[in-house]
């Protein structure tokens, strides 16, 4: 994106390239801005739900594993008594 807008050549007076290049990465940097951090806050949160959802379901399994596993140690000390 930097080398898009710096490698712009535009003839004319060395200072008012230079001015010229900055507005023009002036405007690039912000609809890059809008497009990709505008809703971070709000990504972030989504991100944290979805986070949580993955955690609980992957808990749940690990109650049902434990649970299984006691069984077949009681069942396997119930047969050796």
């Amino acid at each position: 994106m930097v080398q898009e807008v710096w490698g712009h050549n535009k003839s004319g007076i060395p200072v008012f390239m230079v001015v010229y290049k900055l507005k023009k990465m002036k405007f690039t940097l912000k609809e890059f801005n809008k497009i990709y951090f505008q809703k971070i806050v709000v990504q972030a949160l989504k991100a944290k739900k979805d986070l949580q959802v993955v955690l609980d379901l992957l808990a749940k399994e690990v109650i049902i594993i434990v649970y299984k596993l006691n069984l077949r140690l009681l069942g396997t000390f119930i047969d050796k008594a």
